[in-house]
């Protein structure tokens, strides 16, 4: 994931630059307001300088996918982010850090090469096979092997389990990370804050 970097003052005092630095490099200080700013950005689909583009399915369309807001499925993506820092020299690096590894992806988006089983509940999410064959045919046929009752969907989704998508599918930009203005607001405050801690 991409990172804020943090560069002490040259003209502050030796003591006083030290304690500011130890302060902004704490593995659970201020750097935490990287994840809060995430989390933020995909519970509002976006922040004021991007808006992720929705899903292909409505909200009538598949109701478990949290009303259709991308990178909301099951919750694990936001609950895996998490952040640290580092220090190097009178710089400190914070980083916003993906558990899942898939956020990265969403980041700068990816293509998908089809075909895709697309789940449109969450019986079939459990049992459609993660990784697809070529043969859009024999992915169908694998994913009615593991359930038989399962309904691929052809004109009305709500009255199916699945949805096959044959060919390579562009998956856009969905910023996790970005330093919008009310970012930078956010973050330039937790480190007025801290470093007032300082003189307490």
């Amino acid at each position: 994931m991409p990172t804020i970097r943090v560069t002490s003052r040259s003209g502050l005092g030796g003591e006083l630059k030290e304690q500011i630095l130890r302060v902004l490099n704490r593995k659970t200080g201020a750097n935490r307001v990287l994840v809060a700013n995430a989390k933020r950005r995909i519970r509002n689909g976006g922040d004021s300088e991007i808006k992720y583009p929705e899903l292909w399915a409505s909200r009538k369309q598949v109701g478990y996918r949290k009303a259709g807001r991308p990178l909301r499925d099951t919750g694990r993506l936001m609950n895996s982010l998490s952040s640290d820092s580092s220090r190097t020299g009178d710089e400190v690096t914070w980083a916003l850090l993906d558990g899942t590894g898939y956020g990265v992806k969403h980041q700068y988006g990816f293509t998908n090469r089809g075909p895709v089983a697309i789940p449109l509940n969450r019986r079939a999410a459990r049992i459609i096979p993660k990784e697809s064959p070529h043969d859009p045919e024999l992915l169908v046929l694998q994913t009615l092997k593991r359930a038989p009752t399962l309904k691929e969907a052809q004109r009305h989704p709500r009255k199916y389990d699945f949805y096959v998508m044959e060919h390579d599918t562009i998956v856009p930009p969905r910023p996790i990370f970005n330093t919008p203005p009310e970012d930078i607001r956010v973050a330039t405050k937790t480190i007025a804050r801290a470093v007032r801690r300082l003189g307490d």
